[in-house]
C-alpha cells in the first residue's frame, strides 16, 4: 500500500489550529510535502524518471512546462510553497505567522483540487 502524501494536509490544519510559531511554520512545511508528495506520485505513475537530486526542482519544471494551462500554474503555485517551506524551515530570523500558514495551506488545497489537470 501506498502512503497517501495528501493526509498531511490534514496534519497542516491541525497544526494551524494550534497555537505557536512551530506549529505555524511546521503547517507550511506539511502543506508543502503534501501537494508535493502527491504530484511527485503522479508524475512517476505516467512514467516521468526523476533523479533523486534536486527532485523539487524537476517536479516544478516539468509542471511549468506542462502543456495544460492549469498543470502549469500547479507548477507556480508548488514553486511558491516550496519558497514559503523553505522559510518556514530554514530561516530562523524570521517570523512567521498564522495567517503565512494559513494562505500555504490554501495554496496547496487549490493544487490538491486541480491534480486531475496534470
Amino acid at each position: 500500500m501506498s502512503f497517501d502524501w495528501l493526509v498531511y494536509l490534514n496534519v497542516a490544519s491541525y497544526l494551524l489550529s494550534q497555537t505557536g510559531e512551530e506549529y505555524w511554520r511546521s503547517a507550511i512545511s506539511r502543506a508543502y510535502y503534501a501537494v508535493f508528495g502527491a504530484v511527485r506520485g503522479i508524475l512517476q505513475s505516467r512514467g516521468a524518471q526523476l533523479k533523486s537530486d534536486n527532485v523539487h526542482r524537476q517536479v516544478i519544471n516539468r509542471l511549468k512546462r506542462h502543456k495544460n494551462p492549469t498543470a502549469r500554474q500547479i507548477g507556480v503555485n508548488l514553486d511558491r510553497l516550496r519558497r514559503e517551506r523553505n522559510k518556514a524551515d530554514y530561516d530562523g530570523g524570521l517570523s512567521i505567522s498564522r495567517n503565512e500558514a494559513s494562505i500555504a495551506i490554501t495554496i496547496a488545497q487549490k493544487i490538491r483540487r486541480n491534480l486531475p489537470a496534470i
